[in-house]
């Protein structure tokens, strides 16, 4: 094998172990940073998403509260407006019903006033009339009695003239024709009858003259005759005398008739007066009994119609107070099922709302259980995706971790096995130089020492997870070389502090490369 591959292959071996354990930690910490930053960036989006989540949940509540209260304060402000608006037609229609109900005892009680007033004035009408018809009866009565006293006057100064005896007081006795009522005309009709009575007790003066004629003329005629027939017979003595007695008598008869036809006619006209004033006595005392009568049917009617009156009042009131207690029960009955109906649509309409919130808020609680399992299903995806990628980077290190050492391990060998050529095998000073095989090939390699690397002492240090174990030495040392056939060159830089050893470096690898190189060769 060439130098260049001794050379090449020592580069290589150090340059594969730096590379694989560096490499390694740091594609590890890559995958192990990639797999935080992964998941940093999955919980980062899982809690953002899980944020946006929960703040549309909420806003999702907090528009399903508002909308509820609002539903709420719709329906408690319809309620309320609709409570308000059957109060007050509920009041107003009791405010009607009161008012109808005093409007009826109002109306009662004027009727019955009107009624009491009524029945006072027919009372009153009935009393002034049978008053009147008293007075006007009492009137007559005392004119009657006023014409009866003319009339017995007038009587007892004829009884005096005509030489009557004193009238005795006849007692009035009511004719059993008379009426049980007379009339003012019969009163009248026996009072001018009496008067009538008496004018032809008194007459006329023609009439007075005519009687004295009669008188006298039944006087002169007999005794005229009597005359005339004794002066014409032989017996005139006698005729005479009987012509005067027979004139006498007739004289005497004719007044006699006359004077008994006047105390008739006085007396006639006392009595006809007396009938007269009974008959206005008895027509006031009917006057009288048709009064009272009048009076207390009028009372009793009057007090019957008050009774009737109260009562019919009593009973309109009565009636009135329960029909307006029945109608304000109705009322109250009715106003409590409308505002048992007006709570119960409250009721269904809190209920409604309440139901719409609930199924709403499951919705969006589902909806926001959905969504977190589809974050939690995409973060877990997104982990397994990471978790896997960081799985498989890790295969991919361990897996070129044990294949990279492998092939260390086969470098090694192989150095191992070429390092012998970079020293041959040279006899001791003692030894018989004679007898002994000498290096004739030149391998083109000079060795100028070792080098030692410690894996510990690396920048990046071994692994410490256990998927990694470090199966090589801990410590290499592979052999230092320059290729002196070919480009082969070594620089030693020293300043003046470390220039003794530079030197003495210069020195040693002059005495290798004279030491290595076959003899004749050189």
């Amino acid at each position: 094998m060439s130098a260049a591959r001794l050379i090449t292959l020592v580069q290589d071996t150090l340059a594969r172990t730096v590379t694989l354990i560096e490499g390694t930690v740091q594609r590890c910490n890559d995958a192990d940073e990639t797999l935080k930053q992964a998941q940093a960036e999955v919980d980062a989006k899982h809690t953002h998403k899980e944020a946006a989540i929960t703040k549309r949940l909420q806003r999702a509540t907090e528009a399903l509260n508002t909308q509820f209260a609002r539903d709420m304060k719709n329906a408690t402000t319809k309620w309320m407006s609709k409570s308000s608006s059957l109060n007050e037609h509920a009041d107003e229609r009791r405010e009607t019903i009161l008012d109808e109900s005093v409007s009826i005892r109002t109306t009662a009680a004027e009727e019955a006033k009107e009624a009491k007033w009524l029945a006072d004035s027919m009372y009153e009408a009935n009393i002034n009339n049978t008053e009147q018809s008293l007075e006007r009866v009492t009137k007559h009565l005392e004119e009657a009695k006023w014409r009866q006293n003319a009339v017995q006057e007038q009587a007892a100064e004829w009884r005096k003239t005509l030489g009557m005896p004193e009238a005795t007081a006849p007692e009035q006795q009511e004719s059993p024709q008379s009426p049980e009522s007379p009339s003012t005309e019969e009163v009248d009709r026996k009072l001018d009858h009496a008067d009538a009575c008496l004018e032809e007790v008194r007459g006329t003066t023609k009439h007075r003259f005519m009687q004295n004629v009669t008188q006298y003329t039944g006087l002169i005629v007999p005794t005229a005759i009597g005359i005339a027939i004794g002066f014409l017979t032989v017996h005139g003595a006698i005729a005479i005398p009987a012509g005067l007695s027979l004139g006498v008598c007739v004289f005497l008869l004719i007044r006699f008739n006359a004077r008994r036809t006047r105390w008739g006619l006085i007396s006639s006209a006392e009595q006809l007066a007396v009938e007269g004033v009974a008959l206005a006595d008895r027509r006031l005392h009917v006057a009288k009994f048709r009064h009272n009568r009048i009076e207390t049917k009028s009372r009793q009617s009057r007090d019957t119609k008050h009774e009737t009156t109260r009562a019919s009042l009593a009973a309109k009131i009565e009636l009135a107070g329960p029909r307006s207690q029945r109608r304000l029960e109705k009322l109250d009955a009715i106003l409590q099922t409308a505002l048992e109906e007006a709570q119960a649509i409250k009721d269904e309409t809190e209920s409604h709302a309440k139901a719409a919130k609930e199924a709403a808020a499951t919705a969006a609680a589902e909806a926001a259980a959905h969504a977190r399992q589809k974050n939690a299903d995409e973060t877990k995806q997104q982990l397994t995706c990471a978790t896997e990628t960081h799985a498989e980077a890790w295969t991919t290190a361990v897996e070129s971790w044990t294949s990279t050492q492998e092939q260390i391990h086969a470098d090694l060998e192989t150095i191992s096995t070429l390092q012998s050529n970079l020293a041959p095998h040279w006899p001791s000073w003692d030894a018989n130089w004679a007898t002994q095989e000498l290096p004739v090939q030149f391998a083109g390699d000079i060795g100028i020492g070792r080098i030692r690397c410690t894996v510990e002492d690396l920048p990046s240090g071994l692994p410490s997870d256990p998927r990694l174990p470090w199966t090589a030495p801990a410590v290499l040392e592979l052999p230092a070389a320059i290729d002196f056939q070919g480009r082969g060159s070594l620089v030693i830089e020293a300043d003046e502090g470390s220039q003794a050893e530079g030197i003495a470096i210069m020195q040693a690898v002059i005495a290798r490369a004279l030491t290595t190189i076959p003899a004749g060769q050189l």
